[in-house]
């Protein structure tokens, strides 16, 4: 098993951290004002480069700036994902 299997939660949400404050608040697609955020489900579909990472990016920061850790941004190539699956990611979170 490689080092990389190993990877904890603990540095799942550090890595997603990082990469949620990251993101820049300055410039907004018109999108994110009409999309509504309190559907049990929304899906973003497009093409490669448009911004559909950038966008929900910017939401998880926005949320994680009112209540700490309410967002996780996961990648599933993350090496993480060699040991665990999303449903048990989930249920961890």
């Amino acid at each position: 098993m490689s080092i990389f299997a190993r990877k904890t939660m603990i540095e799942l949400y550090e890595t997603s951290e990082k990469i949620i404050r990251s993101v820049n608040q300055h410039f907004r697609r018109f999108l994110f004002d009409r999309i509504d955020w309190q559907a049990r489900l929304i899906e973003i579909n497009g093409a490669r480069g448009v911004g559909k990472t950038t966008l929900m990016l910017q939401k998880a920061q926005l949320l994680n700036q009112v209540t700490a850790n309410q967002a996780l941004y996961a990648t599933l190539d993350d090496p993480y994902f060699y040991n665990h699956n999303l449903l048990e990611t989930a249920d961890q979170f």
